[in-house]
């Protein structure tokens, strides 16, 4: 999952010769709170450095021209969390699609979303670290969001500002999980060998568009830990989806979600409750879209749990994902699911396009 957008995208691109530009970026934050009993932001002074290689549109593919000229990227990351005994420090590597949103006579506005995999030197440990409730293991999903202004400063060299939010959670695989959420503000500069500085706009595809329906037919499976100790158990889920292409950008999605998920004792547990019933499938129906970047789509989905015996976490449910086409009928994704602000699991799968 967190090398497939700009892997797919480049491999996209073809084999014509790449410019690249490179960034290095300095952020300072503040950490919204992660456990019980403490203000609702905390000011711990958190700071963060990162480098990114981008990779420079060739505007030679319908991808490139519908949103603009995106550059692709890479970015390495370290951050300090301002409390080493708690909280520890963090590398991460996120990728990233860079889409801009207005260009001006010396600089431009682009939108930065990215997604990856973050490493936390200090998880949560029942006995060494157990106020830390944010993150319960090593490794976790990164993900990204910027919104960059860049201000050029010569024929190469370019400033670069940033209001910027980072998420990190492990997909409830270990609990607890109440994530990692930080704003900053960071500033910078870009260094490009080659090629206009301020992106150029391409002219639109011009490609006809089927306006198709489709059945996708896929299943996927999860690990989930719902108290810390307790063992992980598989969750499977099955879904049958169907797709309407909109236009160029977007697709209407309707589907049913049918879910074995055998920890519902370890919910009563948590509860301090009797096990009411023993029956461990669900049921939802979702409605939702996919935004289309080539060969892979960005999924985002609402759901309600028609069936549910338990309903621990009430019957509204929300998905979020990346789907990549490998053939015209076979595709792979991986997804999290989530109740609010809290995700239920992380789930990998793939299936069949009819």
């Amino acid at each position: 999952m967190c090398w497939s957008l700009s892997g797919v995208l480049l491999a996209q691109s073809g084999a014509e010769k790449a410019c690249f530009a490179y960034d290095a970026q300095a952020y300072y934050g503040a950490i919204f709170r992660y456990q019980r009993h403490t203000q609702q932001v905390l000011f711990t002074h958190p700071y963060s450095l990162e480098v990114t290689v981008n990779r420079l549109p060739t505007g030679r593919h319908d991808w490139e021209r519908m949103y603009g000229g995106p550059t692709v990227g890479v970015t390495l990351s370290y951050t300090h969390f301002g409390t080493a005994h708690e909280l520890g420090r963090a590398v991460g590597a996120t990728t990233q699609f860079r889409v801009p949103l207005r260009r001006f006579r010396h600089g431009w506005l682009e939108a930065d979303p990215g997604l990856g995999v973050v490493y936390g030197n200090r998880p949560y440990d029942r006995e060494t670290n157990p106020y830390q409730k944010a993150y319960s293991t090593h490794f976790s999903v990164l993900l990204r969001g910027n919104l960059n202004y860049y201000h050029t400063l010569a024929d190469r060299w370019a400033l670069v500002a940033s209001l910027a939010f980072r998420h990190f959670s492990n997909g409830a695989m270990r609990n607890p999980n109440n994530g990692m959420n930080y704003p900053l503000v960071g500033v910078g500069v870009r260094y490009q060998p080659h090629g206009a500085l301020v992106p150029i706009r391409p002219e639109p595809p011009t490609t006809p568009v089927e306006k198709t329906w489709h059945l996708h037919l896929a299943g996927a499976i999860a690990w989930k830990q719902v108290t810390f100790g307790t063992p992980r158990k598989a969750v499977y889920q099955g879904n049958l989806m169907l797709m309407h292409r909109l236009g160029r950008y977007a697709s209407l999605t309707l589907g049913t979600d049918l879910i074995h998920d055998p920890t519902f004792d370890r919910d009563y547990a948590a509860r301090l409750q009797e096990i009411k019933n023993t029956d461990p499938w669900k049921a939802g129906v979702t409605v939702g879209g996919e935004m289309h970047i080539g060969t892979l789509g960005v999924l985002a989905q609402m759901g309600l749990m028609a069936y549910d015996p338990h309903l621990f976490n009430g019957r509204l449910y929300q998905r979020f994902g990346l789907r990549y086409q490998l053939t015209r009928r076979w595709f792979v994704q991986t997804t999290v699911r989530a109740y609010s602000r809290k995700a239920e699991c992380l789930e990998w799968g793939g299936g069949i396009r009819f």
